[in-house]
C-alpha cells in the first residue's frame, strides 16, 4: 500500500460499513418475527460494537490531518470515497 495512513482508514471503514450491515440485517430479522429473536437482537449488539470500534480509529486517525492548522490538500483527498 503505497500510503498506509490511508489504506488504515479505508480498511477499518470497510469493515465497519459491512458490521452495521449486518447489524441491520439482525435487526430486521428480529423485528419481522412476531415474538422477537434474542439471538438476532445479540448479533446486532455484537455487530454494532465491531462497527463502532473500527469506526471510531478510523476518524481519530483521519483528523490528524484533516483538522490540522494548515491541512495538505493532497493528504485530506486521500480520505474521500473513491470514485
Amino acid at each position: 500500500c503505497p500510503e498506509p495512513k490511508a489504506c488504515a482508514i479505508n480498511i477499518m471503514n470497510i469493515i465497519s460499513s459491512f458490521a452495521w450491515i449486518s447489524q441491520f440485517t439482525s435487526l430486521a430479522v428480529s423485528d419481522c418475527w412476531d415474538k422477537g429473536s434474542q439471538k438476532a437482537l445479540c448479533a446486532a449488539d455484537i455487530s454494532d460494537m465491531v462497527a463502532a470500534v473500527t469506526n471510531g480509529p478510523a476518524a481519530g486517525i483521519a483528523t490528524t490531518s484533516d483538522c490540522a492548522d494548515l491541512p495538505d490538500p493532497v493528504e485530506e483527498e486521500k480520505h474521500l470515497p473513491m470514485d
